[in-house]
């Protein structure tokens, strides 16, 4: 990898800034020639998450990631979704390893972890 996810997220974040929206399609082209030219193409994935989160912060949202333990009905979702702001990006996916419940991460950073698997790991450390 000639340059890091960071770098190239901070590199598109400040080139939109600073260009109008009428641009940023043809930003979006070069800067995928850009990073194939370097031979970071299949890091593309990565990039691209880390500049959703940047534009998310930017707004004062955040990016939230909830792992759930089996599917659930919209209802379930929906009352999920009305805990947190407009602003907020909130994915959803299906971890079977926490046997029930689920997990939220907040940014990456913050996480509360209300599965079972995490309570039968709490009980058998002690």
């Amino acid at each position: 990898m000639k340059y890091s996810v960071d770098v190239y997220a901070r590199a598109f974040f400040e080139a939109t800034r600073s260009s109008s929206a009428a641009d940023h399609g043809k930003l979006v082209k070069r800067f995928i020639k850009v990073i194939t030219k370097n031979g970071d193409a299949s890091r593309l994935p990565f990039v691209f998450r880390e500049i959703q989160k940047r534009f998310i912060r930017a707004t004062g949202g955040s990016m939230i990631d909830i792992a759930l333990a089996r599917p659930v009905n919209h209802e379930v979702t929906d009352g999920m979704l009305k805990q947190f702001s407009k602003k907020d990006f909130v994915r959803f996916s299906i971890d079977p390893a926490l046997v029930a419940g689920a997990r939220v991460t907040i940014n990456g950073e913050r996480e509360y972890d209300n599965s079972f698997a995490n309570r039968l790991k709490k009980i058998f450390k002690s």
